[in-house]
């Protein structure tokens, strides 16, 4: 499970997963799109970052 929101401009879907994407699971993304005229999908993971943001002092 997880959930999805679309950035503003509409180019941008993120996914955010409790678990990894399977390969099984990027073809049928892939494929999903493709369908819908889409051709140049760019699927991307990510790392959850658990200790937020930091601040340097330069």
């Amino acid at each position: 499970m997880g959930e999805a929101v679309i950035s503003g401009s509409g180019s941008t879907i993120l996914l955010m997963l409790r678990d990894p994407i399977t390969t099984s699971n990027k073809e049928k993304i892939s494929e999903l799109f493709a369908q819908k005229g889409t051709t140049d999908l760019f699927l991307k993971e990510v790392n959850w970052q658990n200790q937020g943001i930091r601040v340097k002092q330069l």
